[in-house]
């Protein structure tokens, strides 16, 4: 995964700044939308929405002057939101120190990770989630999800080969970083409980079917 650091002129800090106040206010409207939703009436979908977009944007000067890419893509962002790892964070960052009888094994490897996990602030973020997606995040049990592979779904310890490669043992898609092989497969849904069930069909319905984008 590459990362590039921008570093845009005053004038273009201005259009950037712009595309996401466009993108965050045609979000707040879909989250808005979606908050109406109750059984037995159903919230608008993707296609719905974007068709909805083009008649705003003629309503609305400000949002037609901005890129209508920017906001078609909120809005299948928005389709998407985002299911979240299952993790207990308050115990992934609790102290490994022990007690005097008992003294914790690898104190100083722990403490580094918990002080990572808290800079990213991944309970903050779920939370924020919740409020920006209201209804919509499904949390994944993290259960073999690391063992899982996103292409063909062949679950083996043998195919984590460390802790940043994974590599399955019975399809020829090749080494990948292993964090995103396992993003792939919590992102589609694809959990597997202690009983090997790879219960991908559960979410079915929480599935994403987005057509091709208005032009």
């Amino acid at each position: 995964m590459s990362r590039f650091r921008l570093l845009p002129t005053p004038a273009q800090q201005v259009v950037l700044l712009e595309h996401c106040g466009h993108a965050r206010f045609v979000w707040n409207v879909a989250v808005e939308q979606q908050q109406f939703w109750q059984p037995g009436r159903r919230a608008p979908g993707y296609n719905e929405q974007s068709a909805q977009l083009t008649e705003i944007r003629a309503e609305y000067r400000w949002l037609a002057a901005g890129s209508q890419t920017v906001q078609q893509q909120a809005l299948r962002d928005f389709a998407q939101a985002i299911r979240v790892e299952k993790l207990d964070v308050r115990a992934m960052t609790r102290s490994a120190r022990g007690t005097v009888d008992q003294p914790g094994v690898r104190v100083a490897e722990k403490r580094g990770l918990s002080r990572a996990i808290g800079r990213q602030a991944w309970g903050r973020l779920v939370a924020r989630l919740d409020h920006k997606a209201a209804r919509r995040i499904e949390r994944v049990p993290a259960a073999y999800t690391s063992q899982r592979c996103s292409v063909c779904g062949h679950v083996a310890p043998e195919n984590r080969k460390s802790q940043a490669v994974f590599s399955c043992v019975a399809c020829s898609a090749g080494p990948r970083n292993a964090d995103v092989n396992a993003a792939r497969d919590i992102a589609a849904g694809r959990a597997v409980p202690a009983q090997g069930d790879l219960a991908a069909g559960r979410s079915v319905n929480c599935e994403p079917q987005l057509s091709s984008p208005a032009a």
